[in-house]
């Protein structure tokens, strides 16, 4: 082994070292200061190993590559200062991975987020797996953290302006074949092809020269700036579009906007609010999901929630026999996931056979159960299907009404869904003091 911490692991075979990232927590690799610096001295003994010819970047960990930044650690941040040397450690890693003597091949899973990207991005190439979990892109952004580590300016040099600001806009995260349709990464192949792939492509890049990045038009990227302006959505968001002019004319200068951008969009009111509402709130391509997902009434309502569990690998059962389920939102959702790249057509078969209609409950199996019709009969059978500690999540109805009826009301929990907004309401109990209601 050429290194082994708690985090981070290298080994080294005929040349070709592999560092294997596996940091501490539920989430896929949360990045902090420490993180970082634990990093370089890790990047450090591969370099002084002149007989390594690739480094081969991954992660451990079965939830993904990278969940994005530790968001405790950025809160702690309360200094002009602090702020500027997280910033410079961020891009200090990056850097030393962009300029290394070896070449530079990330493996990527599951999300792919924030920093992470900032060091795939830096890597000379990237190969991702076709999972249902694996997507790229910087959800942070729309909550007030911008890219810090180069990776907007290493972005648009690589996929071009237009590509970079649709990136950066989108509230859609990138699958892996649409990154690889634009050139984010080189390869995509499912996961059981994941040894054999990277296998293959390092014999094939040992006789090819390194992929270097070209300059882009400036005025180019300015067109394309432009065109976007009018529609963007927040500050934050015209910060990140800025960028890209800056990045497309001059690398060196990109890199210094963002650090830049960062520190001024983290340190104002807007950022500091947006931080706090997301301290306890995993992107949702990290968050877990259900093993058993029960739905009781309509799929219509909460299509988009049953087909992305359903694609993440859940078992639905759905008990209201006289609706055509996969017709009103299943299909469609699935067929879109196809067009996508995030399934192969095998495993769209596998997921429409992981679902199953009930004219009755599986008694107490429901890992969440979903309850979109509000009446005695229905809570009935809900109740019966959920086990002891699952929550019942009543979409669209009066959960106040519900909680009369209900035998349990401590379980049931309202969601209320429209266009613009989505609402959560609980009962308040006999018992539920004005602590509870304020947490």
């Amino acid at each position: 082994m050429l290194y082994e911490s708690e985090s981070i692991t290298i080994s080294l075979d005929a040349g070709i070292a592999t560092l294997s990232l596996h940091f501490e927590g539920a989430q896929p690799n949360l990045w902090n200061a420490e993180r970082f610096t634990e990093f370089l001295q890790a990047l450090a003994a591969v370099e002084r190993q002149p007989v390594v010819s690739h480094l081969v970047l991954r992660s451990a960990k079965a939830s993904g590559f990278c969940g994005g930044f530790d968001l405790d650690a950025i809160a702690d941040l309360d200094t002009a200062e602090n702020v500027r040397e997280f910033t410079a450690l961020g891009q200090e890693a990056t850097g030393r991975l962009a300029d290394a003597p070896f070449f530079t091949i990330a493996l990527l899973h599951g999300p792919i987020f924030g920093p992470g990207l900032d060091l795939a991005l830096a890597c000379d190439y990237r190969l991702a797996e076709t999972t249902p979990t694996t997507v790229l892109g910087f959800p942070d952004i729309d909550h007030g953290l911008l890219p810090a580590c180069g990776g907007i300016t290493r972005l648009t040099r690589l996929v071009g302006a237009s590509h970079a600001v649709e990136i950066l806009t989108s509230r859609e995260m990138v699958t892996a074949r649409e990154a690889m349709a634009i050139g984010l990464v080189d390869r995509a192949f499912c996961e059981r092809r994941a040894k054999i792939e990277l296998r293959s492509f390092l014999n094939a890049i040992r006789r090819k020269p390194r992929h270097w990045r070209t300059p882009l038009d400036g005025w180019a990227a300015r067109r394309v700036v432009a065109a976007y302006r009018q529609s963007l959505r927040s500050s934050t968001l015209a910060s990140a579009v800025g960028i890209v002019t800056i990045a497309a004319a001059n690398e060196t200068r990109g890199l210094l906007a963002e650090r830049i951008a960062f520190a001024d969009v983290l340190k104002s009111t807007a950022g500091q609010t947006a931080l706090a509402l997301r301290m306890d709130e995993p992107a949702s391509a990290c968050r877990r999901i259900p093993a058993h997902l029960v739905v009781v009434g309509s799929v219509a309502p909460v299509a988009d929630l049953v087909s992305e569990s359903l694609l993440r690998g859940a078992r639905v059962s759905v008990i209201d026999p006289d609706e055509d389920h996969f017709g009103l939102g299943l299909e469609p959702q699935i067929a879109a996931a196809l067009a996508r790249g995030r399934l192969t057509p095998l495993e769209a078969d596998r997921a429409r056979a992981r679902v199953s209609f009930l004219e009755q409950a599986e008694h107490r199996s429901g890992d969440l159960v979903l309850l979109t019709r509000d009446d005695a009969q229905t809570l009935e059978v809900a109740e019966a299907a959920a086990r002891p500690c699952a929550v019942i999540l009543a979409v669209n109805c009066r959960v106040k009404s519900l909680a009369v009826l209900s035998s349990q009301p401590r379980r049931l929990v309202g969601l209320e869904r429209s266009i613009a907004t989505e609402m959560i309401e609980i009962v308040r109990l006999k018992a539920t003091g004005d602590a509870a209601m304020n947490d």
